[in-house]
Order: C-alpha cells, then sequence, then structure tokens
C-alpha cells in the first residue's frame, strides 16, 4: 500500500483524536457452551478513513509509531473491559513489530488493567503464526516479554501444518487459534478435517486447548465438537458487539446436545481384569549369570524372553530372543559376547507395568511402543517391591481386549454408553473385605417422570445423559460409574471423596439440566405436569438423591450382608427431594 499524505494525515488524526472503538466477540466452551473469554477488535471511527484497521498497523510500522497506536487500541480495550463478566479472559492482539518500536515500555498494561480493576490473568496476548516465519526470533522476544509478566499467551491464524507446530511450541503457548480459513467448510473438506484432527490430537496431548476461529455455520460446529476442539468463536455463534454478548440459548442447547451425543463419557472404567490374571512365569536369571547361560535356555522355542531379578527376586530388566540372536550375530558377535554377564547385555529400560494394571490400559502401553518391540512380552512386576511376577504375551492382552469389548457391548447401557448391572455386581463383589476406604454411592434423578411426560421422550434422554455426563466427568482414575436403568446411576469412589464428589456432581448437574427446560420453566422453578394418578401437578426442577455407604465404621464380611445395605440404602435415596446426600 503506497503511503499518500492524506493516509498520513489520516494516520495522525486517528491517534491524537483517539478515534478508535473496540468491539468483542465471545469465544465458548464446545462442551456445555458456556463462556470462556472476549477477543477485543479494534474498529477505526475516523469519518472517511480509506484504510481498513488491518491496513492500519502496517501504514503505522511505516510511519514508525506503531507502538503509540498499538497503545491507544490496547488503552481503550482496557477500559471498555471493564464490564466484562468476572473471570472471562480478555483476547489482545500483539503486533510483535512495538517491541523495536524505541517509544516501547514494558508493563505499561498492568498500570491500565489496575486501573480498570481488571486481573492482569485475565489478559491473554495473541499473535500470528505468520509472525514465526517471518521473524522467529522477534516472535519469541514479545511473547517471552509478555509470558514473564505474567499474562496468557496465544498464537492465532495457526493453518501451516507440523513444521509450522513445531515452530510454535517453542514460545510455550497457553492456547492456539485455529486460522479461519481451514475451519472454513471443514464439514465439506476431508483434509482439512484430517489436519484438525491430528492438530487437535498432537496438542492434547500437550495440554494445550485449541480454539476454532470463523465458526460460520451448524455444519462446521458439529464437526468441530465431534473433533473435540476446546473452545470456538465466530458470527454462527455471535457477531462482535460493543457489549459483552453472550451465545443465544439455542446455540447453547446445539452446542450441549452435540456434545452429548458426540462425545461419550471421559472416563471408560476397565471392565474385567488386571494384567494378574494373564500373566505366567517364565525363566529368570541372575545378572551376574553369563551369556551362555541364557544362550542354552533361548534353544527352547517356546522360550522368547527371561527376566533378570536380583538375590531378593526383584526386577531389573529383560533379554528377548531377538536380542540375544543380535548379540551374536556378525563376525565377532558369538567371541564378544559369550564370555559377558547377563547384566552387561540385559534390557533395562524395556517397559514393564505392575500386576494391578488394567488389561485395555497394558494393551495400549504395549502397542505404543516403537519398532522392534512392539510385539514383545510385557514383564509384569509387583507395584511396589518390584518384584518379578511373570510375562504376559500381546496375544493374550489383544484377546482379552476383545473379550472385554464384546462384554462392555452387551452389558453397557445403549443410551448412556455405561456398564449395566452384571459388571456393577462384579464392582460390588470386589469391595468385600477390602481394606482401602471405599463409597458406593446411589444417585436418583427426582421427578424425572413429570419431566418426561411434558417435555417427551427425546428430552428424556437427553436429561438422562446429563446425569451420567455429570458423574462420569468427576470420576478419577480408579472410580466406577454404572447406569442401573432408567433413571438410577451407582458410582464406586474412595470413602474419603464422598461430600465432595456429590457437592460438584450437584452443581455441575444442576447447571447443565436448566439448559433442558424452556425459560419460564427455568423461571417459574417448576414445570405443569400429570401425577402418577393422572391429575395435573406442579413439579419441581430435576435434582439428584445420593444415599452412600461406606466401610469407614464397619468392614462388610459378604455380598449378601453389603446388599441388604444397599437396598435400605437405595429406599433412602427414594425419600430424599433435591440435591441431598445420605450416607450410611
Amino acid at each position: 500500500m503506497i503511503i499518500t499524505d492524506e493516509i498520513r494525515d489520516q494516520m495522525t488524526e486517528i491517534i491524537k483524536s483517539k478515534a478508535i472503538r473496540t468491539v468483542f466477540q465471545p469465544i465458548v466452551s464446545l462442551k456445555n457452551g458456556s463462556l470462556f473469554a472476549y477477543e477485543a477488535f479494534s474498529r477505526i471511527t475516523l469519518k472517511k478513513c480509506s484504510f481498513s484497521i488491518s491496513e492500519a498497523f502496517d501504514i503505522a510500522r511505516e510511519m514508525k509509531c506503531l507502538w503509540a497506536f498499538e497503545l491507544l487500541c490496547r488503552k481503550i480495550s482496557v477500559k471498555m473491559a471493564a464490564d466484562k463478566p468476572q473471570n472471562a479472559k480478555l483476547f489482545l492482539n500483539l503486533d510483535p513489530d512495538i517491541v523495536r518500536d524505541p517509544e516501547f515500555r514494558s508493563g505499561i498494561t498492568v498500570e491500565k488493567l489496575e486501573k480498570n480493576d481488571i486481573d492482569y490473568g485475565d489478559i491473554v496476548f495473541e499473535a500470528a503464526e505468520s509472525w514465526a516465519v517471518s521473524d522467529m526470533e522477534l516472535f519469541k522476544s514479545a511473547l517471552k516479554n509478555y509470558r514473564g509478566q505474567g499474562y496468557g499467551v496465544a498464537v492465532s491464524n495457526v493453518c501451516s501444518g507440523y513444521s509450522g507446530i513445531n515452530r510454535i511450541l517453542e514460545v510455550d503457548p497457553q492456547y492456539i487459534k485455529i486460522d479461519a480459513g481451514i475451519i472454513r467448510d471443514i464439514d465439506k473438506d476431508d483434509m482439512k478435517r484430517s489436519f484438525v484432527s491430528a492438530l487437535a490430537q498432537f496438542t492434547g496431548d500437550l495440554g494445550i486447548p485449541l480454539i476454532a476461529q470463523g465458526v460460520e455455520s451448524y455444519e462446521q460446529l458439529k464437526t468441530l465438537i465431534e473433533l473435540k476442539i476446546d473452545y470456538a468463536q465466530g458470527f454462527y455463534l455471535t457477531k462482535p458487539s460493543e457489549k459483552f454478548e453472550k451465545i443465544s440459548q439455542e446455540v447453547k442447547k446445539q452446542i450441549i446436545n452435540l456434545s452429548n451425543e458426540l462425545n461419550k463419557a471421559k472416563f471408560t472404567p476397565s471392565y474385567l481384569s488386571t494384567v494378574k490374571e494373564l500373566c505366567s512365569k517364565k525363566p529368570m536369571l541372575s545378572p551376574n549369570a553369563m551369556f551362555s547361560e541364557v544362550y542354552e535356555i533361548m534353544n527352547d522355542p517356546n522360550v522368547t524372553e527371561t527376566a533378570i531379578v536380583d538375590d531378593n527376586g526383584e526386577f531389573l530388566g529383560v533379554l528377548t530372543k531377538r536380542q540375544v540372536l543380535s548379540a551374536l550375530s556378525g563376525m565377532y558377535g558369538y567371541t564378544l559376547n559369550m564370555r559377558k554377564s547377563i547384566g552387561e547385555v540385559m534390557d533395562t529400560s524395556c517397559l514393564s507395568v505392575t500386576e494391578d494394571t488394567p488389561v485395555e490400559t497394558a494393551s495400549k502401553m504395549a502397542m505404543a511402543r516403537c519398532q522392534p518391540y512392539i510385539y514383545d512380552s510385557l514383564p509384569v512386576i509387583d507395584g511396589q517391591t518390584r518384584e518379578y511376577r511373570g510375562f504376559v504375551s500381546i496375544k493374550d492382552l489383544l484377546l482379552a481386549s476383545v473379550n472385554i469389548q464384546v462384554r462392555r457391548a452387551a452389558d453397557c447401557n445403549p443410551l448412556t454408553g455405561l456398564p449395566g448391572n452384571i459388571v456393577i455386581d462384579e464392582k460390588v463383589e470386589k469391595l468385600i473385605g477390602s481394606i482401602g476406604p471405599f463409597a458406593i454411592i446411589y444417585f436418583d434423578l427426582d421427578n424425572f417422570k413429570a419431566y418426561n411426560d411434558a417435555y417427551g421422550f427425546t428430552n428424556g434422554d437427553l436429561m438422562i445423559k446429563a446425569v451420567a455426563d455429570t458423574l462420569t466427568e468427576f470420576c478419577c482414575e480408579g472410580d466406577f460409574c454404572g447406569h442401573i436403568g432408567g433413571d438410577d446411576f451407582v458410582v464406586i469412589t474412595n470413602g474419603d471423596r464422598t461430600e465432595s464428589f456429590c457437592r460438584d456432581a450437584f452443581r455441575q448437574f444442576t447447571n447443565r439440566s436448566r439448559d433442558l427446560y424452556s425459560e419460564d420453566d427455568r423461571n417459574r422453578g417448576y414445570i405443569v405436569s400429570k401425577n402418577r394418578s393422572g391429575f395435573v401437578e406442579q413439579f419441581p426442577l430435576a435434582t439428584l438423591s445420593a444415599a452412600a455407604i461406606t466401610n469407614r465404621e464397619h468392614n462388610f464380611e459378604s455380598i449378601k450382608e453389603l446388599s441388604i445395605v444397599i437396598a435400605k440404602t437405595k429406599k433412602l435415596a427414594k425419600q430424599r427431594n433435591g440435591n441431598s446426600l445420605v450416607i450410611v
């Protein structure tokens, strides 16, 4: 763009008269439609201005007043953001070139934030990926400056593939924004979909949330939720506004319904067994044994590996038949290695699992190994003493995993995907004689029939899934969530977490279920429906009743004793209404 005297005069006037206003666009969660942040966009208010806001930054750079122009935009954005919702983050666009401006002064943003009573922890500075391509050192320097002051850092307009991502990761961003050009037609373009899917998996492993820019249709929204993208912004959700707008209830319901439909429960319990039930003992050797001994053992065609243990039986490493043959190959392999001790050649970095590792977990760990180790048997050890317990073959692991999947499919509730009564009974039986603290929490959905009658079966299913999603959301590793049927659920967790688990579940379910009611019913706090006798009656909004039994003061000796207490506990739960907990 050629910078004429007229353009220079216009830029000077914009800065002098502060002819800038700010509009804000929401960034929302694609899990539940909740508000996460706002991005601030500057707009020029000078009449008959001959250039756009994006061109204005290039003009300011050429006129060597970039910092003055950026500071003006930032001051106005922060001033207008004084009314932003509490805890909502504010994304501010950053031109890294400002650090070169002689007028640039670090720390000035803090002054403006304090003046407008805004927590600097809510601020996220975002810079476009293009800067990482054109000047990586400048890009890193600018973001490092703000990261060092405690601000969040985001990289926007990401679209250049893995080379670009690796470059971006050098600045350790808290967020990555996907360019709107990638999001456009993502529901129709398999290549774009594949790229975003791979990017989501890559950044997900690193714990970096993805934000999709430029969402303009329901189809795009659905695709992004299916790909498990964390957040999104765009005209389909809400257009930029000088006010801090929220997305409509209709769009929020779409997000919730799509999320419930496309993304199942976060936590998937292991059904069957641990590797302890699959492993078998194989030959053991001392690290002081000579290589010749393992050579003789490996002559047995049924032996493919041997464990190396110390005098106390503690696992030290492994030698496989492949490693032995490799060591003896070549012109001097036999001569050089036959007189060595096993401790000199064993593999001490091999993957091992504890005997309480679930079959499915062990399978995933084994198949994640690189070649040529992927089909090696897994050594199984005691979790505390590291004592050698045996080996489990990949064949046995995969067969057991398939059996688990088949059984899961047969027993799972078709609506929630949670395990049913068969697995619930097995889990309860294993608690008999358990030393560690445990709690069995029975959850009942209050006033569900009235809701189902008033809103229909489709919405009734959504209410049931809302309970399932809420309970699984707060399950940790080692917890179990089952669906007895209808509106009845069971959670097995650590006994010390009973109160906190129920408190979190009550709060989240209240928030999640409100979106399943009409605005009138929400405001009234009740619905009008027929009771079991067919008469019209007022019913409160749905809540959860929970009854829990723990082994804090009593150890259960038999499944019969436990079943009797569970039955009484269920009855108590049915008698209590409205987000209440009874602990027996």
